[in-house]
């Protein structure tokens, strides 16, 4: 995870107004969600959340940085669908 958090931080940094979220999915069963946003209205604490409900998880935070997690990562595709409509 931390190594996410760090990758996230990276690519936001070289990034103007922007929304990063990544989904990493561990032991093909879970997953976590992290999201990053940079001078930007949306909420990754919601992002987050939405999606890991999606896989059968919870989470949150800020909402500039947060992560969650879920338990069926055989739905990352739809989380990130989902997530893809929350942001446009």
């Amino acid at each position: 995870i931390d190594a996410l958090k760090d990758i996230i931080d990276k690519v936001s940094s070289e990034l103007g107004k922007s929304v990063v979220f990544f989904a990493d999915v561990l032991n093909e069963q879970k997953v976590i969600f992290i999201a990053k946003a940079k001078e930007n209205a949306v909420n990754c604490g919601m992002l987050v959340k939405n999606a890991a409900i999606i896989t059968g998880g919870n989470g949150g935070g800020r909402p500039d940085f947060a992560q969650a997690g879920g338990k069926d990562a055989s739905k990352v595709d739809e989380a990130l669908q989902a997530v893809k409509e929350s942001i446009k």
